[in-house]
């Protein structure tokens, strides 16, 4: 590798961390995206379509009663004239370096606390929607005010939405995630951590989180069926979050044998 190549590749690590906020740092790798390999494409709104869907989140208990829901998730989606159908590891690391996460991220907690509104009222009864929360969302300093007011005007409990968050976006400044995350939870917001055990995994910290769930990241789920390494990280994982008092959520669960 020569000077060039090493300045370019660090231009883009910095460019990617530089939202992350103070004190962080970020490896350079091959799967970061270059500020210009179709950002414009995908960062302008009026090129891309944004979609938000929303997934069931099935209790286990439904194998003894059928239909038991423990809540529902949304899901972006995204589609470019240019481009085509993007998958959310390739739009949303771009909307975060961009700064677009941010208004993304305002408009989707919005429509889902719309949507869930509108079902409630059609006699839908949900226990709640979930919403991704991102770093750069949990490092604004007007965060808990723009929250405030979409409840408000939404007529939202509080109660019926959860955020989930990373275990890297937590980690990246402590203090901030800890602030945000007990004001969350005291407003009786359900906070949780999603793709527990793929990144620092400081399982000390939960004992200081506010947070309700775990969230086995589909990495482990997968391959349940064949790969004991994953059966026993997630039977690992399910042990010890009721001893936390925290519930846990398997990602992805897609065959009888990874319900099993």
């Amino acid at each position: 590798m020569n000077v060039d190549t090493l300045l370019k590749n660090a231009d883009i690590a910095l460019y990617r961390v530089k939202g992350w906020g103070r004190n962080t740092y970020n490896f350079y790798t091959a799967t970061i995206p270059s500020p210009e390999s179709n950002t414009e494409a995908i960062e302008n709104p009026l090129n891309c379509v944004w979609k938000a869907n929303a997934c069931c989140i099935i209790s286990l208990r439904s194998i003894c009663f059928p239909g038991s829901l423990a809540g529902v998730k949304v899901l972006l989606r995204s589609h470019s004239p240019e481009l085509g159908w993007i998958p959310p590891d390739r739009f949303i690391p771009i909307a975060a370096e961009t700064g677009l996460i941010l208004p993304l991220g305002k408009w989707i907690l919005e429509q889902a606390c719309w949507q869930y509104q509108q079902w409630l009222g059609g006699g839908v009864i949900l226990p709640n929607i979930a919403v991704n929360l991102s770093a750069r969302q949990l490092c604004q300093p007007t965060l808990i005010a723009k929250i405030d007011r979409i409840l408000e005007r939404t007529e939202m409990k509080p109660k019926y939405l959860g955020l989930e968050i990373t275990e890297t976006a937590m980690m990246l400044n402590f203090d901030i995630p800890y602030n945000v995350l007990s004001q969350l939870s005291e407003r009786g917001i359900r906070i949780s951590v999603e793709g527990f055990g793929t990144g620092y995994a400081a399982f000390n910290y939960l004992k200081t989180w506010t947070v309700k769930s775990l969230k086995i990241d589909r990495s482990f789920v997968r391959d349940l069926a064949s790969d004991p390494s994953d059966r026993s990280i997630a039977k690992a994982l399910a042990a010890m979050a009721p001893g936390l008092n925290l519930g846990t959520i398997a990602q992805a669960i897609e065959t009888p044998a990874q319900w099993q």
